[in-house]
């Protein structure tokens, strides 16, 4: 089944969290590879995630990535909105 488009709240959702991904791998000091390796997702999917390539990641993935960077998921969703 295709997806439905994006609405243009749900791109500039998705690309608040691009930046609060990028923002806290960063502050880590942790490269892209480092936090794959870590989360256990590609260098390209969290590149993909960084440059909003991928606007609406599942929850999963990003709970995973929170918890590798040891961010809370509710700052990162009340952040994202």
């Amino acid at each position: 089944m295709p997806r439905t488009p994006q609405t243009s709240k749900q791109k500039s959702r998705g690309g608040k969290l691009s930046g609060l991904l990028r923002s806290a791998r960063l502050k880590r000091g942790l490269s892209q590879e480092a936090l794959a390796k870590r989360v256990g997702l590609s260098v390209d999917q969290i590149r993909k995630l960084e440059q909003r390539s991928i606007t609406q990641p599942g929850f999963f993935t990003v709970a995973d990535i929170a918890k590798a960077l040891n961010a809370s998921l509710s700052r990162i969703d009340n952040e994202s909105r």
